[in-house]
């Protein structure tokens, strides 16, 4: 297993958002990829961080163990995480493991990203940003 072959976007015209479209299982694999991830691309200047599901098929309990870590770190730290198009096989084991309630699953990256919880944490990051600059 753990063949995941990931690409990480940082929209331009979605500042604070991260897009991580992931290919292949969510496993222990993926999960350091991710944790990686996470820890390079500025981890305080992404606020959102959206995974791309579409092209998961598989996702097992260290996987899902990860996803539950990285959902509780981001929101100890006033982020996000969003999971957007989940495969039916994929969806049906998070609804399954109860996982639903915790993670939010959307149809698409694009409703995920126009939920108002996104908005009003990318204004938390705009409006501490202008703080900072204001006490520099």
């Amino acid at each position: 297993m753990g063949d995941c072959r990931h690409r990480i976007f940082l929209p331009r015209e979605r500042r604070g958002v991260a897009i991580v479209r992931l290919d292949g299982p969510i496993d222990a694999a993926s999960a350091s990829f991710l944790e990686t991830a996470r820890a390079s691309t500025g981890a305080k200047a992404v606020r959102v961080w959206v995974l791309d599901l579409e092209q998961v098929r598989y996702v097992n309990s260290r996987g899902m163990a990860y996803l539950i870590f990285l959902h509780d770190v981001l929101r100890s730290e006033d982020r996000m995480l969003l999971l957007a198009n989940p495969q039916p096989k994929v969806k049906v084991v998070l609804e399954m493991m109860g996982l639903t309630g915790v993670l939010k699953l959307h149809r698409k990256v694009s409703a995920a990203l126009e939920i108002p919880e996104v908005r009003r944490t990318l204004r938390g990051r705009l409006s501490a940003a202008g703080a900072s600059r204001r006490g520099s």
